[in-house]
């Protein structure tokens, strides 16, 4: 008798009165061998190339600076990038997770010859440590 005939038998090996059920995934930024923020530039450039905003990965020359927050509800990431084209921009992607599905907000300001963006609230910390994002941009 197989085990798809006889669902019975199909158990936990600690109880047969319990159902088995399924571990919670893991975040993606947990499981990848690249870093939370490169996956985080490529979920944000993808959701900005899908919402129309005119550019796409092949577009973006480098990362200037950037800036993160990782939680276990929600993680955001702000990206100031040049683009081939030499166009500036900042691109931010907010990911909150909830029970049914991610719920992502992404916003882009163009720049001009300013540092960092106008960002309203506080608690932001920038960071110019871009090489690696750079280098496996570039790869």
């Amino acid at each position: 008798m197989s085990n798809v005939d006889n669902l019975r038998l199909i158990r936990p090996s600690n109880d047969d009165s319990v159902p088995a059920s399924l571990a919670p995934a893991l975040p993606m930024r947990l499981l990848s061998p690249l870093p939370p923020t490169l996956l985080a530039l490529l979920d944000a450039v993808t959701h900005a190339s899908k919402a129309g905003y005119g550019f796409d990965l092949v577009d973006v020359a480098s990362v200037e600076a950037f800036w993160q927050m990782l939680d276990d509800v929600a993680d955001a990431h702000g990206f100031v990038l040049s683009l081939r084209d030499g166009q500036r921009l900042y691109l931010q992607l907010v990911s909150a997770r909830d029970d049914d599905e991610p719920i992502d907000d992404l916003e882009m300001l163009p720049m001009g010859d300013e540092r960092y963006p106008q960002i309203d609230g506080g608690g932001i910390a920038w960071s110019d440590d871009v090489g690696e994002i750079n280098r496996l941009l570039k790869s």
